[in-house]
């Protein structure tokens, strides 16, 4: 799908920036590379809320939208509430890892 390539390049470019060129991002349009094993998200697909586990204190965590809009960020706390958003593909970024979340409907 040419369009979902775009946003994707669209957002691996804004990743980039946002991570000082340390992104696991491709622009080749194929699917996004998994972050490394240490970071995991539970229940996916999520309905309500879902945890991430493998972070750290410090770390800062942002959940986009495939258009590369922040829609949540959060420091250190590993549970989203995705009650509010609609059922769908998001990305979950940390650092330089990034993972795909499927929010599903009740």
């Amino acid at each position: 799908d040419p369009m979902a390539a775009a946003q994707y390049a669209y957002l691996c470019a804004e990743l980039e920036q946002l991570t000082g060129g340390r992104s696991t991002c491709n622009t080749s349009g194929l699917p996004p590379q998994e972050a490394p094993p240490t970071l995991q998200v539970f229940p996916n697909p999520a309905h309500s809320f879902f945890t991430v586990r493998g972070i750290m204190p410090e770390d800062t965590l942002r959940l986009l939208d495939l258009n590369g809009r922040v829609l949540m960020m959060q420091r250190a706390e590993p549970t989203f509430d995705v009650r509010s958003l609609t059922p769908g593909i998001y990305l979950l970024q940390s650092g330089p890892n990034m993972l795909r979340i499927l929010v599903s409907a009740d």
